[in-house]
């Protein structure tokens, strides 16, 4: 069964005719029904929108962005991908390749060899090639303090690119995230080993990379949320498997967990994986178990709810 659950473990939403894609977001989630129809629905269980789209992604700033399948000239499919408001009307689309979700007013769009800023309209601000610059979708395509993590292929090093596509932190690290609470994480290599830490929008060390994390910056970091940033405690040995931590925006260790993964704390509560029981539960800043281990799925909060399942 597939519920919504509150910060209590309570069921807050039982969703019965719907495969839930995405959770919460500007009071809105999002599911598909038996039809493959995409649907928008409130934390009633109502369906606010239908969709007749191929792909349907969250709501963010007002925008959600869509993938019509459309017939071309010789009768293969073609996709076109575009926004719709909250009414399910297009505000625009193209036949772009990918199209990333609205932040600080700005869509990173790719077709062809080309990457481009898009305003709200569909706009193009500033177009790019791929021959000179990387976006890697697992750290999140997004501006966050005006800034964007982005790799300059030719270097093979990450940095930062403001709004009208000026590197303002030069391309000098392993693998970068986007900013988020004041703070960006990233990793350096030394040694032959992959370090990470975090900087300011200056560019600068706040909390230096001394944090090992076995070359798996996605699954063995996280963002800051809530003043907390997750991270493996110690590369993984032949006698145990790395555990997760939390350090605050010092570095300062504030909480060590048993658990082989851990999310990013939402709503006060942050959701954690018994590698043992293969279950899902979460936990609170203590430590303490808030939410029993029973879940085979399970979220992160968004809004007071999150989606679960058994």
């Amino acid at each position: 069964m597939s519920y919504f659950i509150d910060t209590k473990g309570n069921i807050g939403l039982e969703v019965r005719n719907l495969q839930v894609i995405y959770g919460f977001h500007e009071g809105l989630a999002l599911g598909i029904n038996s039809k493959y129809s995409f649907n928008f629905f409130d934390k009633s269980g109502n369906v606010v929108i239908e969709t007749p789209f191929a792909e349907a992604r969250s709501f963010s700033e007002g925008l959600a962005v869509v993938t019509t399948s459309e017939r071309g000239f010789y009768g293969q499919s073609e996709a076109k991908r575009g926004v719709i408001d909250k009414s399910g009307r297009i505000i625009f689309q193209d036949n772009f390749d990918k199209l990333y979700d609205f932040s600080e007013n700005i869509a990173v769009a790719e077709k062809a060899n080309e990457i481009f800023f898009l305003g709200k309209s569909g706009e193009i601000s500033y177009s790019f090639s791929k021959d000179n610059i990387y976006f890697d979708s697992n750290y999140g395509v997004k501006f966050s303090e005006n800034l964007i993590a982005v790799q300059d292929v030719k270097l093979k090093k990450f940095g930062f690119m403001n709004k009208t596509g000026d590197f303002v932190i030069e391309p000098q690290f392993e693998c970068a995230a986007n900013f988020s609470e004041g703070l960006a994480r990233v990793s350096i290599i030394e040694n032959r080993r992959e370090y990470l830490g975090f900087i300011n929008p200056k560019g600068e060390f706040v909390i230096e990379p001394r944090f090992d994390i076995d070359y798996d910056f996605l699954r063995n970091t996280n963002d800051l949320s809530e003043g907390l940033a997750g991270l493996i405690d110690e590369p993984p040995t032949m006698e145990k498997n790395p555990s997760f931590m939390f350090i605050n925006k010092n570095g300062e260790v504030i909480l060590r967990t048993e658990f082989f993964y851990a999310s990013k704390f939402k709503d006060g509560l942050v959701c954690v994986w018994d590698e043992h029981k293969n279950k899902n539960g979460y936990i609170d800043k203590s430590g303490k178990l808030a939410v029993p281990l029973i879940y085979d799925m399970a979220n992160d909060f968004s809004e007071g709810l999150a989606h679960v399942s058994l």
